[in-house]
């Protein structure tokens, strides 16, 4: 009898301290917890997904959750449902002049995404060429920004071209059929039209210093009480930064498994991103551009004062994390 009340004695202690572990476990966040912060971020977010891969996101506190395009991070963002998105600074300037309480905390790359391609049966490689024909676009993106600065840097107007405005999956296919005699668009999209047009492609030159920075965006209320987390985040973003430089071979393999792509399109993404953490200078005068095009596009009262821009800034969690890393005056 008494070893029969042992083993029952025994058997329940073994279900407290089940109960128990389980009750402890349920409390961590295990990885892909909704306790987590979320970042959001397209695949454009080369960095944030390198540092997923060698789990830096998870030793910070957040989690990663892939979005199909900006719009949909952006807006998923402004209603809370994510704490933290990724976007390219012309997207972010459009969100943050309708939606009060948005800033940046960091740039993530200078990148140059972004490209005007041409059919050299249909055009020559210069801005001129293109007055009066076809040429595609994406009404209302950063494509569109870039090819209005482009065709500004070689005095021509916009109301000068044909504009179409489509999709980037619409882009590819009318550029390859020989619809367009030109179009604007963005990766991966770029580098599927040129494959299509193979030795038709037309690279238009001078389009070295159309570069847009990518930055990583929250809302200033969740800001206030989390620039701790968000200092700790921008860290573990600078050692992908660190594992990027010293280790490209590594970190394009960790991309390509990531994204589930060639080899042959990582090679030719990467020299595209410069898979920077930072806040420098200029990114001050590129947003002011951004908030002038939209207002034009927009047909804004052009009689309303300039925003400060830097008041779509906070720079406390990235001096924390890597003050060398903030070039801003402000």
């Amino acid at each position: 009898m008494g070893e029969k009340l042992g083993d029952h004695m025994r058997v329940a202690r073994a279900i407290a301290v089940l109960s128990f572990t389980l009750i402890l476990g349920l409390a961590v966040p295990a990885r892909g917890d909704d306790s987590r912060p979320t970042i959001g971020a397209t695949k454009t977010a080369v960095l944030v997904w390198l540092a997923d891969e060698l789990g830096y996101i998870e030793d910070a506190g957040f989690q990663a959750k892939m979005f199909q395009s900006g719009t949909i991070t952006s807006k998923a963002l402004a209603e809370g449902d994510i704490q933290m998105a990724t976007s390219s600074h012309v997207a972010f300037i459009a969100r943050a002049l309708k939606v009060p309480g948005l800033e940046t905390v960091s740039t993530l790359s200078t990148s140059r995404t972004a490209r005007l391609l041409g059919r050299k049966d249909l055009t020559d490689a210069t801005a001129q060429a293109l007055v009066g024909k076809s040429v595609g676009v994406t009404a209302g993106s950063f494509g569109e920004y870039m090819l209005s600065r482009f065709l500004l840097m070689n005095g021509v107007s916009m109301h000068d071209l044909q504009l179409r405005n489509m999709r980037p999956t619409e882009i590819v296919r009318e550029l390859s059929e020989g619809e367009l005699a030109a179009a604007i668009t963005w990766e991966p999209y770029v580098y599927q039209a040129r494959q299509a047009l193979g030795d038709l492609t037309l690279d238009f030159p001078g389009q070295e210093n159309l570069y847009y920075y990518f930055v990583l965006v929250a809302r200033s209320e969740w800001l206030d009480s989390n620039e701790k987390r968000v200092a700790d985040l921008l860290s573990a973003l600078v050692r992908a930064e660190t594992f990027a430089r010293e280790d490209p071979a590594r970190s394009k393999s960790l991309i390509a498994r990531r994204y589930e792509v060639s080899d042959d399109f990582i090679d030719y993404l990467w020299p595209e991103h410069s898979l920077t953490v930072a806040l420098p200078q200029d990114l001050v005068r590129l947003m002011e551009e951004a908030v002038l095009w939209r207002r034009e596009i927009e047909k804004s009262n052009e009689a309303l004062p300039m925003p400060n821009v830097l008041d779509y800034v906070r720079s406390a969690p990235l001096r924390s994390a890597a003050p060398e890393a903030v070039g801003l005056i402000e």
